[in-house]
């Protein structure tokens, strides 16, 4: 029996590697990208324009006027403290005694409005900071989409010449051993 287990473990263990390397076939699935698909491939999967384009988000929600501080702050605050108290103790000819249980609770609200009416102009320029700040995610975003798109057309355009290349290669080994035949 032992040596029946063993002897499945073994097979259990090669046959994944049987499948391992299968030999491509050509189908839809492994035909060349086209440029187009693999800017949509590029634009969709790329984590370094996905960041920019969460900053640029971040950026434009940070561009209001509360952020600024134009506008009023309202504060809720609220708490509930409750305390129990209950004394029992032993004598010494073992009867109990002690006071009655008490219970005090303490309830608290308030309610704070604040609104800064001036402040030097600070209000103002903050508020400009952050519209320039959110300018700047925007044009940080156009810039990054731009570069991707040059980088990759040129490293595509640089795949389809070396492809060309080994096309031209080839046909040049084969021509050359024609030639050694004859």
């Amino acid at each position: 029996m032992k040596q029946l287990y063993c002897l499945f473990i073994v097979l259990a263990l090669f046959a994944g590697n049987l499948f391992a390397q299968q030999p491509a076939q050509q189908s839809a699935e492994n035909a060349p990208l086209s440029l187009e698909d693999c800017l949509n491939i590029g634009l969709e999967r790329n984590f370094d324009l996905r960041i920019v384009r969460n900053e640029e988000i971040i950026a434009r929600n940070n561009a209001t006027r509360g952020n600024a501080g134009q506008l009023p702050s309202i504060a809720l605050n609220g708490g509930y403290n409750g305390n129990y108290f209950g004394n029992h103790y032993t004598l010494p000819n073992d009867s109990t005694s002690g006071t009655a249980a008490s219970y005090n609770g303490t309830l608290n609200a308030a309610i704070t409005a604040e609104w800064t009416l001036f402040n030097g102009f600070s209000i103002q320029s903050n508020y400009a900071r952050l519209q320039e700040l959110k300018a700047m995610g925007e044009l940080n975003t156009r810039m990054a989409l731009e570069d991707f798109v040059a980088n990759l057309s040129a490293e595509y355009y640089n795949y389809i010449k070396e492809q060309l290349s080994l096309a031209n290669l080839k046909a040049s080994l084969e021509f050359s051993q024609d030639r050694l035949y004859i």
